[in-house]
């Protein structure tokens, strides 16, 4: 059995995507936004949205107590650009701590990381393809898709699945080449 996580990170809605034996699931969880925000205000934001990530994957990926271990999870690469704003940092430091959590002494979990550019040229072979397209692609797929950032997680993990040697769509050739780009861990991953 393979199972594969697709991670979309936000603080206000993460897409989770979870690929195991050919069937895909996507579920997102929300994170309010709390206004004036105190360094404790921004730190339970940040907190109470990477523990909803997590037990979301312990209680669905990861088995009771991590007796499962998934074969690999993929997320969307941090923007490195752009505005230092103080939510920029904020989502830097969930993005850490989730990645952190799959990599621990608990999980182990090979993670790859992929940019946002990638993954729309992946998933619809254009990589300046906006969440409308991306959203009505992953619907052609997985109709019970609801939203953009499930849409980008479900492609994330079938991007993860595909380099994994599974094919969860059709394979075009732009799907074949894209696959070697991204930073995918270098644990023995099957390449098409």
């Amino acid at each position: 059995m393979s199972t594969i996580i697709g991670l979309d990170i936000s603080l206000t809605r993460t897409g989770i995507a979870l690929w195991r034996d050919g069937q895909m699931r996507t579920v997102s969880t929300v994170s309010q936004p709390i206004g004036a925000q105190s360094w404790d205000e921004r730190n339970t934001r940040i907190v109470g949205q990477a523990g909803s990530i997590i037990r979301w994957l312990s209680e669905n990926a990861c088995g009771q107590w991590g007796q499962v271990t998934p074969d690999l999870a993929v997320i969307e690469a941090p923007i490195l650009h752009g505005p230092q704003t103080g939510s920029f940092f904020d989502r830097s430091g969930l993005w850490h701590g989730v990645y952190s959590k799959l990599r621990s002494s608990g999980w182990r979990i090979p993670v790859a990381v992929v940019n946002v550019a990638t993954l729309k040229a992946w998933a619809t072979g254009k990589g300046n393809a906006d969440k409308a397209m991306m959203l009505h692609a992953a619907r052609r797929e997985w109709p019970g898709v609801l939203n953009d950032d499930e849409a980008d997680a479900g492609w994330l993990a079938a991007m993860g699945a595909a380099k994994l040697g599974h094919e969860p769509v059709e394979m075009t050739a732009w799907r074949v080449s894209g696959l070697t780009k991204g930073d995918w861990p270098l644990d023995g991953l099957e390449t098409l």
